[in-house]
């Protein structure tokens, strides 16, 4: 039997009959081969592009925490460089102070007093002036501690300073308002002339700030006929709300 089948394939096989039966199989199923090799070429194509993707992902990973690393370093430089230039323009100004650079710590109730970073380590004592950048005066010391101190700002209606105003140089008393937008000024005899927009500066008259450091300007006059003094509104030059720094005033010969 087997004998025989093989008889007849060989015979088929040469009359061309199985070339013909190949010819079909092969039709028949080429759609599918070429379906799994393309299948199976996607699917190399893929995992290179998974391994590809994936390796890049990292690489950019490790850029964006080097770019992390290199911004936190630049912003380091640029805060050392500011405090720099602050310490520059500061100390060109009054020659026989001694100014002493403080960070503010944190701000009292309703912002009219502020801590800062420097104490009775440092020098710092009792009704020492503190300014601003650019000599504007923010307040006094009032409490000090072995490494800190409490400011009161002139904002506070605790806050008397002497002070001068225009060009005729009226003296008077520029006291804390109570809503804080603006200072009170006070005791200006009603034959002097004050105007908006007069610079309010230090007298020195009260022995804590020293004469002719800047505070803010005149913006509303207020004169009554039955009062002896006039009084204004200041408009403060410093926005306490913005304030990170402060300098602390000391005669140079007073110093420790």
């Amino acid at each position: 039997m087997v004998a025989a089948v093989i008889i007849l394939l060989v015979f088929l096989n040469n009359e061309g009959f199985l070339g013909r039966t190949k010819n079909i199989f092969f039709k028949i199923s080429s759609p599918f081969s070429t379906f799994f090799y393309g299948a199976s070429d996607k699917i190399s194509d893929f995992g290179q592009s998974f391994i590809r993707n994936k390796s890049l992902k990292n690489e950019n990973e490790e850029l964006r925490a080097k770019n992390l690393e290199l911004l936190s370093r630049l912003v380091k430089l640029n805060e050392i460089e500011r405090e720099n230039e602050i310490l520059k323009e500061q100390f060109g100004f009054l020659e026989k102070q001694t100014q002493i650079f403080s960070r503010i710590r944190g701000f009292g109730d309703k912002k009219t007093s502020i801590l800062i970073d420097r104490g009775e380590n440092d020098g710092m004592s009792k009704n020492l002036p503190v300014v601003a950048r650019g000599n504007i005066i923010i307040g006094k010391i009032i409490e000090v501690y072995p490494d800190f101190a409490k400011v009161l700002l002139i904002n506070s209606p605790e806050s008397e300073v002497a002070v001068m105003a225009g060009e005729n140089r009226a003296k008077g008393i520029l006291r804390g308002g109570t809503s804080g937008d603006y200072l009170n000024l006070e005791m200006i005899s009603k034959e002097e002339e004050i105007k908006i927009g007069d610079k309010i500066i230090t007298s020195g008259f009260d022995n804590v700030f020293p004469e002719g450091l800047l505070i803010g300007e005149i913006v509303e006059v207020e004169k009554n006929d039955l009062e002896i003094f006039q009084k204004a509104k200041v408009g403060p030059y410093i926005d306490f709300d913005g304030l990170e720094e402060a300098f602390i005033l000391i005669e140079a010969d007073k110093r420790r």
